[in-house]
């Protein structure tokens, strides 16, 4: 987790991205019911981290396989299509394993909010993280009609 944070850093700009470490209850619980903090946004827990493969052979397995091997061409395909689109692959981004349907959870950046991937549902593990010069703007981009109609925003 601390990884991903360290590069999400890179390409976010100061005080998007706040790691808070400790036991989940008790941390959770205090920062939901502080007077001062408006918003706690959890897109993922450690994208990065997840141990890809099957969940029937392993209990430590934190991210499954797509439907088919279809499902897993058309995610690999908005990926390559975004990735064209000078997206920019922050983890994940291909295949995993010899066999199965399985893709890597993926972060992407620098994703632009009329992009394809933003704008279509993917059906596979992949979060997109966009910039905004100001709530207001985070705001429109989260009430404009898309053909997936729907949006995770933090705020700083």
């Amino acid at each position: 987790m601390l990884r991903f944070v360290e590069l999400a850093q890179e390409v976010l700009p100061p005080g998007v991205l706040q790691v808070v470490t400790g036991d989940g209850v008790p941390v959770g619980g205090a920062l939901v019911r502080h007077p001062a903090i408006s918003l706690v946004s959890l897109t993922f827990d450690a994208v990065a981290g997840l141990t890809v493969g099957d969940p029937g052979t392993d209990d430590e397995i934190g991210m499954g396989p797509v439907i088919s091997t279809e499902q897993r061409q058309r995610v690999l395909g908005f990926l390559e299509r975004a990735v064209d689109a000078k997206a920019t692959v922050l983890t994940g981004g291909e295949a995993a394993g010899e066999r199965g349907y399985f893709v890597r959870p993926t972060l992407l950046a620098d994703v632009q909010q009329d992009a394809e991937i933003v704008q279509s549902e993917v059906f596979g593990p992949v979060v997109t993280v966009q910039r905004f010069a100001s709530d207001d703007e985070a705001v429109a981009a989260g009430t404009r009609a898309t053909r997936a109609s729907f949006l995770s925003a933090g705020f700083a």
